[in-house]
């Protein structure tokens, strides 16, 4: 087994943002669970995801595990029920790179609405041509405090990526260019869309800002795109515990 390990643990980080009031929502998702959504795995067989998102300390948690190991990196968008594809302006997009430089990189942009991984390039899919990309946050920027945690565990019978990132930045994030309805980053409610995209050859690099300055996301494709799917709406500090107890469990098994 081979293990990327940074930061402290999920919960600790999560209870100590938390507050009485906050709610965490729960998407515990399981491979033949009834929903809208499709699947391809092209880029690795997803076998479940697990996020939480806690609408007051904006700390989000997401840990995807496949049954084999041959995913490299993915991009990610998430948001209130609607399929993300399309929605320009409106979300953030991560480009998750699973090993850069022997630890997990977590970048963010403005989802720039077509079906393509190129919003780090393009910030505008409506124009021709590419429009100046909307940076938002990195894992790799020098003062970032975007990163609460991450965990990569590999095995040659699967993998388990996850990681926990402060997405109050991306969620007030000012979009360059605003989309139809109004911006809502990462955040997600009793509902979830998602558009989650993997890739067995991703790699990324980055400027000394934490701006993607080239990628390679090939090979392989698979994707997880999902509408309306069904969240669990609990108690913050009880959800992040459980988050951070099945993911330990996960890796254990990976």
């Amino acid at each position: 087994m081979r293990s990327i390990t940074t930061t402290a643990a999920i919960a600790a980080a999560a209870v100590a943002a938390s507050s009485a009031s906050a709610t965490t929502y729960i998407f515990d998702f399981e491979r033949g669970d009834p929903g809208s959504y499709g699947i391809r795995d092209n880029g690795g067989t997803i076998e479940s995801i697990y996020s939480t998102f806690d609408d007051v300390s904006q700390q989000l948690s997401f840990s995807v595990t496949f049954s084999d190991d041959i995913t490299e990196g993915f991009t990610l968008a998430l948001n209130g029920g609607p399929n993300p594809k399309g929605h320009g302006g409106e979300l953030a997009l991560l480009y998750v790179d699973l090993d850069h430089n022997g630890s997990q990189a977590v970048t963010a942009y403005s989802y720039n609405g077509k079906n393509l991984n190129n919003s780090w390039t393009d910030g505008d899919g409506s124009q021709s041509g590419n429009q100046t990309a909307d940076f938002i946050d990195s894992s790799e920027a020098p003062s970032s405090t975007l990163m609460a945690s991450s965990n990569v565990a590999r095995s040659a019978g699967g993998l388990t990526a996850s990681f926990t990132i402060d997405v109050s930045a991306i969620n007030s994030h000012n979009p360059m260019y605003p989309g139809s309805s109004a911006w809502t980053g990462l955040a997600y409610g009793q509902q979830l869309g998602i558009w989650f995209h993997t890739w067995t050859n991703f790699d990324a690099t980055y400027d000394a800002d934490g701006e993607m300055n080239s990628l390679t996301a090939n090979g392989g494709h698979g994707w997880m795109d999902g509408t309306n799917l069904t969240t669990i709406p609990t108690p913050g500090s009880i959800a992040i515990i459980g988050a951070a107890g099945l993911i330990a469990t996960r890796r254990r098994r990976a």
